[in-house]
């Protein structure tokens, strides 16, 4: 093997073939060349390496040109001059290796190779001319793959893609997927038209990072969904320091390659220039905060505080360090009060401001602070400010919803929400929001379209649509059916709720539920040691949940005077805005039992115009689309306040038949209205129907009859 030069033959295809493979690497991308172009030389390298084996060892060049060795006598041979000259040629394979190595190092290849302007585009057409089609509007941005050495830089390569993304969002004339949404696809192997169709997107962007000391190589791809064709694609090569230049760079490219039309403030410009070390640490913390869990959160404060060390005038950090501590509040995730956490978030938040006033997760952060300090209006105003940065954020519209029903505007609470799941349809709770509200208007197959059998997604819109349906026992065998697809508490909670409110399952242990519902449960149970305990407090302090609570227990106790006597100073009277129907804690919730308990207390003129002003206001939320979940019984106890009884029971029997009337809930009315109802022949009959109901599902799961009368 040694006369026949075989090693020096592999010595120098092994070489031969590291050159080929490094300049297919350098110029494929600016060639416009298929991605799957560096995978297939190096299949063609590896398959082509036993054959030149075999040909050194059975062949030999002679001056009478290639023979089998075997025929070649060993005078003959002169596999002598033949390695010297494999040995320039390693020596001169390994000098252009050492060349493409320090030119890869300190030149921009991707600049000095890429094609004009004009040949990109020409090749980025044998497809139909998008101008026959109308110019695209829509992109996703896919998560960059992370191409470096280390797998622990994959929150760089995140980083990448969610810049971008952010940057494009803020052109109006482009539709920009969200990032929950995009980001869903991280390492599926689906084709460009799935995730077009699925993302309702025109155009994808896809790329890659390799990180490699102080330098960055970003290669990006324009792909059209129609046809997989690259409308546009480009490599970058920069140190680490030029990262949001070339971030505007590409973003740039893609304006260009879509011909969208720029108004002023839309053009990419340079960012300041941001510390690289800060900024790692930065995109470290963001990532750890979306795992929403404590040990997470923890390890996401002292990141961001540490980019703050390094560079304070990086504003992001800041808007990072408030989002992480109010997560980290002892009534979320973690263990921080509830005044500290809000005194601190904001103190962060001014700082951000004071750096960037248009930062938009600076904004996004301070509607979630305010809405924690039930401050909704201001909520609504940071939202939209936050909107305007990040347009592609699917949750900051399920935030949006959430305040609109707190103010009673349920019209637009639907908007918001179909507006989030328009722009972010994968994002899990915008996706759940939805559900709900399709649930709400019985579009059950719209629901199930957009589900796939047999995940844990699936088994929360079964649960949502039987719930809608009043199948309870299918509720709670569809939450031991997610158990075996993701065991998690929430799966319990829904087990614990639907056994709770709709199975007469009232005797739960403590520590079931959160702690404002059971002290509500307390107040039902024990309404004299609740209403003593509140009492005991100063009364000016009390929060509104805790004035519900204790409101809740004295109506309970037959306490009138002593309720109207604590919530006088909410001045319930003059509201005109009664915020959300469905909130205990809202004017409408404490206003209804006021009016009760001046009609209760002999004030009847009080009581009626009180009560026929809050009657006013939900008929307008109900016909806003307020859905009957939420207003259940709430109607007919304002109608009993105005002694109307039988609209209020055939109100009671509209909200059976639409499977939203529980026992625990008709049990609490009954004894709240025994006196008026108790010779009420239709009222009597519902109740039994109501219990007749409950009892066939407990019997579905196996469990014993019960009265209503059991249930408190």
């Amino acid at each position: 093997m040694k006369r026949r030069n075989v090693f020096r033959v592999a010595v120098g295809y092994l070489v031969l073939a590291w050159v080929v493979l490094q300049i297919t690497d350098l110029v494929a991308p600016a060639l416009l060349l298929p991605e799957w172009t560096l995978s297939l030389v190096t299949f063609l390298g590896i398959l082509g390496f036993p054959f030149a084996l075999f040909f050194a060892w059975a062949f030999e060049l002679t001056p009478e040109g290639l023979k089998r060795s075997a025929d070649v006598e060993p005078h003959e041979s002169i596999t002598g001059q033949t390695a010297g000259a494999l040995n320039k040629v390693i020596i001169a394979l390994l000098g252009m290796a050492v060349a493409i190595l320090l030119a890869d190092k300190y030149l921009d290849f991707g600049a000095l190779l890429a094609p004009p302007a004009a040949e990109q585009q020409a090749a980025a057409e044998p497809a139909p001319a998008p101008a026959e089609k109308g110019k695209p509007r829509s992109i996703a941005v896919l998560p960059f793959v992370n191409m470096s050495d280390d797998p622990e830089q994959e929150y760089f390569s995140d980083g990448i893609s969610e810049e971008l993304l952010n940057a494009l969002a803020k052109i109006r004339e482009l539709r920009v997927a969200a990032r929950t949404s995009s980001f869903a696809f991280k390492g599926e192997n689906q084709s460009i038209t799935d995730i077009g169709e699925q993302l309702k997107v025109e155009t994808v962007l896809e790329g890659s990072v390799r990180k490699s000391g102080a330098r960055v190589r970003i290669t990006a791809q324009l792909i059209s969904v129609d046809d997989g064709y690259h409308m546009w694609s480009e490599a970058y090569d920069r140190d680490l320091v030029d990262i949001f230049a070339v971030q505007d760079e590409i973003s740039a490219a893609i304006v260009d390659a879509l011909k969208l039309h720029l108004s002023a403030g839309e053009t990419p410009t340079a960012q300041q220039p941001v510390n690289i070390d800060a900024y790692n640490l930065y995109l470290q913390g963001r990532h750890n905060v979306r795992q929403r869990n404590p040990s997470s959160l923890e390890f996401a404060l002292k990141q961001f505080q540490q980019a703050i060390d390094i560079d304070p005038d990086y504003p992001q950090p800041w808007a990072g360090l408030s989002l992480a501590t109010q997560l980290l509040r002892e009534d979320s995730y973690g263990t921080i009060p509830g005044p500290e956490s809000d005194r601190l978030a904001q103190e962060y938040l001014d700082r951000a401001f004071a750096l960037n006033p248009e930062l938009g997760e600076a904004h996004a952060a301070q509607a979630l602070l305010h809405n924690v300090r039930g401050r909704c209006e201001q909520s609504l105003q940071s939202l939209d400010k936050a909107i305007a940065q990040l347009p592609s954020e699917g949750i900051l519209y399920t935030w949006q919803s959430f305040c609109l029903r707190s103010l009673g505007k349920y019209a637009a609470a639907r908007e918001a929400v179909n507006r989030g799941f328009e722009v972010d349809p994968l994002h899990r709770s915008v996706r759940i929001n939805w559900f709900q509200q399709q649930a709400d208007e019985g579009n059950f197959s719209r629901i199930r379209k957009t589900v796939t059998e047999g995940t844990l997604e699936y088994y929360v819109a079964e649960y949502i649509i039987a719930a809608a349906q009043g199948r309870r026992a299918d509720q709670y065998r569809l939450m031991d059916a997610a158990d075996k697809v993701q065991k998690r508490q929430l799966n319990q909670f829904y087990r614990n709720l639907v056994s709770f409110l709709w199975l007469g399952e009232t005797d739960m242990p403590k520590g079931t539920f959160p702690a404002h519902l059971e002290d509500l449960f307390a107040a039902l149970e024990k309404p004299t040691e609740t209403a003593a305990a509140l009492m005991a407090l100063d009364s000016q302090t009390l929060s509104r949940e805790q004035l519900h609570v204790l409101s809740v227990a004295l109506i309970a106790d037959r306490r009138c005077g002593d309720m109207l006597a604590v919530s006088q100073r909410l001045n319930v009277e003059e509201v005109t805005q009664f915020g959300d129907v469905d909130d205990g804690d809202s004017d409408f919730g404490l206003a209804s039992d006021y009016a009760f308990c001046l009609r209760q207390t002999g004030q009847a003129g009080r009581a009626d115009k009180l009560a026929q002003k809050l009657l006013q206001y939900l008929d307008q939320a109900i016909a806003s689309g307020l859905p009957v979940r939420s207003w259940s019984d709430a109607r007919a106890k304002l109608l009993l306040i105005l002694d109307r009884q039988a609209e209020a029971v055939a109100s009671l029997r509209e909200v059976y038949s639409r499977h939203e009337l529980g026992p625990l809930r008709i049990a609490i009315f009954a004894r709240l209205f025994a006196g008026p109802l108790n010779e009420n022949a239709e009222f009597r009959q519902l109740l039994q129907e109501v219990e007749a109901t409950m009892n066939a599902e407990r019997a579905r799961l196996g469990m014993p009859a019960k009265t209503l009368a059991e249930l408190l």
